[in-house]
Order: C-alpha cells, then structure tokens, then sequence
C-alpha cells in the first residue's frame, strides 16, 4: 500500500447546489467553494438519495440507497451492522475524524442486543457511527440544552471571540433575526426562517480628524528645524516616525493591522511588534535620513548602524514629539 494521505471530506448542510456562484447563481458569491471547484471536478448531474438530512448523510456514510441502509427519516439510527466511510478506512489504519455534524443517532437496541455500551472504545466506534468524534456538533443548540449542558460548546466560543455577546450566540445570533424595533426573532420559527441572521451592530469607524483631536504633539521645533506632517495623516498608515525633542528619542511605530494605525486621544493603536524606540546621539545626522530615505534604506543606514539601546516604544504622544513621517 502507498502512502496514505489525508483526505477532508465537507458535507454542507441545507446548500442548494444552485445558491454556488460556480453553478451561476447571479448575485450569492461563494468564493472558498467556487475556489474548490475549479481545482477538482464539478458535477452537473448529481442526486442526493433523500431530500431528508439524516438518510441522505447516512447514504453518503454507506454508499447504499435509503431503504438498503435502514436510516429512513432523521431520528432513525442507523443499523449497528451497517458499514461507513470510516469503518473501511480504519481497516487500512486510516482515523476518521468527525468535526461537526452527522446527524446519526446510535442504534441503541442493537447495542443492547449485543452487550455493548458507549462508554468503551468499540462501543463509541459504533455509536458515531463508525468516526471518531474530535468535535461533534449536530448544530442544534436551544437555551435549555445549553443550560444544562456539562461541556462547553467550541462554536460558541468562537462567536463569542468574534463579538457575538451573550452564554448561547448560537441561539441569540447565528440561529436568530432582528425585527424593526430590534427585537429577536427566533430562528426555531418557520415564519422567520426567510430573514438575515443577526450580527453585531457595528461601530462607525470614526473619521481621521476626530481620531487626531486630542493628540498632543509639536507643531514645529525652529532649533531643530522640524516641523511635523499633519496628523489626520496617521490613522490607516502602516509607519510613523515620531522625534521627542526633549529626550532625543526617534521612534518608528509599524502597524499590526489591515487597517492601519488608529489614534485614540493620544496614543497611536494597531501596533505591531517590529515596532522600536531609541536614543539618538547624533540626531543632526540621523533625522534627514528619515526624512528622505526608504525604508529599506533607513533599516540599512539607521537602525542597523545605531548603537544605543532598542526597545518597544509604548504608543503614547506629547507635546514634546515632532510628526516626522507617515508612510
């Protein structure tokens, strides 16, 4: 046998196949998968063996027509001796894993008939049926289920790092819509089921003049002959060199982010690691090549050749510091 390779198997739940921008639906545009089509095979004639979830997953699982498998509505287990994808693998030493949902219930009579339990190995194999279950979400979440649930639900989490508030955002967001006076419309209802999912109500981003109002910083340094750019140039820039006249500080802030730099009050936002702060000895000598070099040009003729210590400038800005740069 050759090497095994890892194979990821997606199955969509309630997708048209017509609702696919690469089957030429004029308006929805699926990106990923319209990615994945033009890398392998797109079929123009394929069935599902049922138009019920369950029988029809359980088809794909056996390679057997609805009424040869048992499974034949959902709810309906699906027979401890039937066969699935990872039942054959496993005999050539392949894991399957399942990460969401397959919508089997186990065949609880014939475990019983066979004195099998889940709580063993081959009794989980057989309850699953046939995988092995690294996240198994059926994607069915109400409150009271949540409630009284011992385990913490991964999706849940994951919308909550996202901004989607609240113990069961599966409930209150994803599996829900928003009605004109803000109230929530549950997803369980069918007389919802043509409406939006909610999502967060997200904050103007604000304009680069109300993010710069209350910075602090020098208009002009008449000894240093420095005068400072126009800081509603900042916010959305990926460099900024900033000079304190006071300490001798040069500091070159790199953003983190996409979006740029934001400025919130007085401090620069969004920034990246690479970012750094020194003490100039000689500043007569090392400002012009900021103002005038790129940068590669200023990595190679400033900060390679500096030998003052480096460390992570904090974001803050004063009075004392000149705008150099913006880049």
């Amino acid at each position: 046998m050759g090497k095994v390779r890892n194979i990821l198997f997606i199955m969509a739940d309630q997708l048209r196949w017509d609702y696919l921008s690469c089957y030429g639906h004029p308006h929805l545009k699926t990106l990923n998968i319209d990615g994945l089509a033009k890398k392998g095979v797109q079929f123009e004639s394929a069935f599902v063996q049922s138009p019920v979830c369950g029988p029809s997953r359980a088809s794909y699982y056996t390679g057997r027509t609805v009424f040869s498998h048992g499974s034949t509505w959902n709810q309906v287990p699906l027979p401890i001796g039937e066969l699935t994808i990872g039942d054959y693998l496993r005999q050539s030493g392949i894991r399957t894993g399942v990460v969401g949902k397959t919508h089997m219930r186990p065949d609880l009579d014939g475990m019983s008939r066979l004195g099998i339990t889940k709580d063993t190995e081959i009794g989980l194999i057989v309850s699953e049926p046939g995988f092995d279950p690294y996240e198994r979400d059926d994607g069915l979440h109400p409150n009271n289920q949540i409630k009284n649930s011992k385990k913490t639900l991964s999706y849940n989490e994951w919308l909550n790092k996202l901004g989607y508030d609240g113990p069961n955002p599966w409930n209150d967001w994803a599996n829900s819509a928003e009605g004109e006076n803000g109230e929530i419309l549950s997803g369980w209802r069918l007389r919802n089921s043509n409406k939006a999912a909610r999502i967060p109500r997200v904050k103007k981003p604000k304009t680069s003049d109300v993010q710069v109002k209350n910075l602090k910083y020098k208009v002009e340094d008449i000894d240093a002959k420095l005068m400072s750019v126009n800081p509603v140039m900042i916010p959305g820039k990926e460099v900024l060199f900033v000079y304190n006249t006071k300490t001798r500080k040069l500091t070159q802030y790199n953003s983190n982010s996409t979006k740029g730099f934001e400025v919130s009050g007085t401090t620069i936002k969004n920034i990246g690691d690479e970012s750094r702060v020194t003490t100039l000895r000689k500043p007569d000598d090392i400002l012009p090549l900021i103002l005038s070099k790129t940068i590669k040009q200023i990595d190679k003729q400033v900060w390679d050749t500096l030998t003052t210590k480096v460390s992570v400038p904090n974001g803050r800005i004063n009075g004392d510091c000149i705008l150099l740069r913006v880049l």
